[in-house]
């Protein structure tokens, strides 16, 4: 599995809280990656909500596998809610167009569809 996968399935198993840090995730990854890719795995794929903060492989091209809520402190994207909306990066058509800015501002790259559901 990848470090996404397992971080998933924690999840999935409610091994892991839905806002998470290193150090509780650690003891779940140690037999599969090495402390350096740990450490430092979750904020290279994070953004901040607001999008101003982008980590090493973000702003290299690779889309956010996280967001980054405070000094390490991270979310599933997929499990990021505001009160107002949910971004969902799918590109379902049935929910209507796709916008080709996200509410950050940011442009829709290489078919990325950022769309907002009001709850």
């Amino acid at each position: 599995m990848t470090f996404i996968e397992h971080i998933i399935f924690l999840r999935n198993e409610n091994k892991i809280p839905k806002i998470w840090n290193v150090q509780v995730i650690k003891p779940f990854l140690e037999n599969y990656f090495s402390s350096n890719t740990i450490n430092v795995y979750p904020a290279n794929c994070s953004i901040t909500s607001d999008g101003k903060i982008k980590g090493d492989y973000v702003k290299k091209g690779q889309k956010p596998k996280f967001y980054r809520l405070g000094k390490g402190s991270y979310v599933l994207i997929d499990e990021y809610e505001s009160p107002h909306y949910k971004i969902i990066n799918k590109g379902m058509k049935e929910w209507g167009q796709p916008l080709t800015r996200d509410k950050c501002g940011n442009k829709a790259k290489n078919g990325d569809v950022h769309k907002f559901i009001k709850f």
